[in-house]
């Protein structure tokens, strides 16, 4: 993170440019966050706050689980379109049916 303020003071690259570094740059905060997500549902587990199985959520665990299972095929699909690679398009077929065996 030490090279975000010189990269958003840089006049050398555009603002997409800018926008698109501070992303990449930002995925080495995601560790922390999620380290710190974690000891806060343990915390809360262990003082009774969140049930051992949350019946009422069982339908919303389910819908959250099929995005995370499928996240890396729109990521993969962003990316092809982004980069031009329109060919390997037709592949995500084959990564979804793989994804849906989990």
């Amino acid at each position: 993170m030490v090279n975000l303020i010189p990269l958003l003071r840089s006049r050398k690259i555009s603002v997409r440019q800018k926008v698109d570094a501070f992303l990449l740059l930002f995925i080495y905060c995601v560790p922390p966050i999620l380290l710190s997500g974690i000891a806060a549902d343990a915390l809360l587990f262990y003082m009774g706050a969140i049930p051992v199985i949350p019946e009422s959520s069982s339908r919303s665990c389910r819908k959250l689980q099929c995005i995370r299972q499928f996240a890396p095929v729109f990521e993969v699909g962003a990316a092809e379109l982004l980069d031009g690679g329109r060919e390997r398009i037709y592949l995500l077929p084959c990564l979804m049916y793989m994804f849906s065996l989990q």
